[in-house]
């Protein structure tokens, strides 16, 4: 390695350090609403996903964190089957759900 190339992977390092000795997320990291745009770099309506028996077009997904520990997801899809008739009436479902911050991760668990 050169003296640069040396010098400039020193400074990415201790640039990285602090990054990954950072805190856990705390709960108001997580609060508020979030827009599904796109999956998988394709722009909504897309396809969510494939079965052997229908595909699954998403048209709009939003998911809202509260502050009580409670959030709420909400969903406008499709159902076409694979075989036979044609898509389905798009539709729309809401549910609840608990969520916990658990160091650097969200656990969720959706109401029954």
């Amino acid at each position: 390695m050169t003296g640069h190339r040396i010098a400039r992977t020193i400074t990415f390092l201790c640039a990285a350090i602090p990054l990954a000795c950072s805190d856990s997320l705390a709960p108001g990291d997580v609060l508020g609403t979030y827009v599904l745009h796109n999956v998988a770099g394709d722009a909504l309506p897309t396809v969510l996903y494939t079965t052997d028996y229908a595909t699954i077009r998403v048209f709009a997904d939003t998911l809202r964190f509260a502050p009580d520990g409670r959030g709420s997801i909400n969903t406008l899809r499709e159902s076409e089957p694979v075989k036979g008739d044609g898509p389905t009436e798009p539709f729309r479902w809401q549910t609840g759900f608990a969520f916990k911050l658990i160091d650097d991760r969200i656990e969720v668990t959706f109401d029954c």
